[in-house]
């Protein structure tokens, strides 16, 4: 038996909203992310290249994860986190407030 793809109009339309909202979310999450990364650094007094080391990564690698259109990797995020001493749960803590009110609540 073969599945013939249907083109609907209105799901069409409502998935392409859904995925708006779901990539305008992720991009401001992880734009906050970069920011958080480089206030902590400078908090510190560290450089990237500082915190590459650490890493066990090139400076252009970390500048790479750290690009806000970056789609950085679970692991990647904890990586850096562990190195900056700061706990995780702070900072999905701190990202979910700048999104508070974005979230999709249908």
């Amino acid at each position: 038996m073969s599945f013939k793809k249907k083109n609907s109009p209105l799901l069409k339309g409502l998935l392409a909203g859904h995925r708006s909202k779901q990539g305008y979310a992720v991009g401001r999450s992880m734009a906050a992310f970069v920011v958080l990364v480089d206030q902590l650094l400078e908090a510190k007094g560290w450089q990237r290249k500082d915190l590459a080391v650490r890493l066990g990564v090139t400076e252009s690698a970390l500048s790479q994860k750290l690009q806000e259109t970056s789609n950085i990797t679970f692991e990647s995020m904890v990586k850096i986190l562990w190195e900056l001493d700061v706990p995780l749960y702070d900072v999905f803590d701190e990202l979910g407030k700048g999104l508070e009110g974005e979230a999709n609540t249908d």
